[in-house]
């Protein structure tokens, strides 16, 4: 083989190299409901009532959810009611009797507020969300079709007008028992809307997260639905810029490649021809 096979050959080999690298898979846990909280309201609307908590929790990201419950249709003793891992099941369970309403949980950090209206939006210190692929919502149950909606706020913006949402649609006819995951791919505008900025940025410094389980609409009446988790999944396609330290990898494969194919053709220029006899 010539030294310029040789050097065109390794070069393909260090660059196929340091291409290639097994994406680990990422998980980001938003909400796994382990933590107990609860929060009912049964007095007549309307007018709307609403009531909440503000609560420390394991398993959450920024280290507290604030849960928010609002009843605005239905008689006196019609409650709409959020409970978080009850009986010792971890999950979020909406319970509405004959009744409209909303619940509303929200992941901003350590503010003490509960109310959807009082954001800290930069309360999770911006969370990188690129690193993974997708939001996943595990359904357990339902028997009414929903929506439940999500918005991601961007932790640089302090008046809260950068975000992305989206709104999944929970089908109906989940019996108890289910494991229905419905997924949003974070960078596909086609799941996710941006507002003031790009989908990219938002995502890369997310510093605060809403859910809202929406059951206002007359569709929606007495809506029971259940949810195991709200997470971060999967591995984002590699079509990201090398690292510096690839790049610099790379440099350093190429330098010796290049220096050992220098030396042998040397070697084999400096040799001395067989005397003939």
């Amino acid at each position: 083989m010539s030294h310029r096979s040789f050097f065109v050959g390794g070069v393909a080999f260090v660059l196929g190299a340091l291409a290639w690298h097994p994406a680990s898979a990422v998980t980001i846990t938003i909400d796994d409901f382990v933590t107990v909280q609860n929060a009912e309201v049964t007095a007549s609307a309307p007018p709307d009532v609403s009531t909440g908590s503000a609560l420390a929790a394991a398993g959450v990201i920024g280290g507290e959810r604030d849960l928010y419950v609002e009843k605005t249709a239905g008689a006196d003793g019609e409650r709409v009611r959020a409970r978080v891992n009850p009986n010792g099941a971890t999950l979020l369970r909406q319970t509405i009797d004959d009744a409209n309403g909303r619940v509303v949980l929200t992941w901003d950090g350590a503010d003490g507020l509960f109310a959807p209206g009082q954001v800290n939006y930069a309360g999770l210190g911006g969370v990188d969300f690129t690193t993974a692929l997708q939001l996943d919502l595990l359904v357990t149950f339902s028997d009414i079709s929903g929506p439940v909606k999500f918005v991601f706020w961007d932790a640089t913006d302090l008046s809260g007008n950068t975000h992305a949402t989206t709104t999944f649609t929970v089908p109906g006819a989940i019996s108890a028992g289910s494991n229905v995951l419905l997924s949003k791919t974070f960078l596909n505008p086609l799941d996710f809307t941006a507002a003031g900025g790009t989908l990219a940025g938002i995502f890369g410094n997310v510093g605060a997260i809403q859910m809202e389980i929406d059951a206002r609409g007359v569709e929606q009446e007495a809506w029971d639905v259940r949810f195991d988790y709200v997470r971060a999944t999967g591995t984002p396609p590699p079509n990201r810029a090398p690292e510096p330290s690839t790049l610099a990898l790379l440099g350093l494969g190429l330098v010796g490649l290049a220096h050992r194919a220098r030396s042998q053709h040397h070697h084999r220029n400096g040799r001395t021809a067989p005397t003939k006899a």
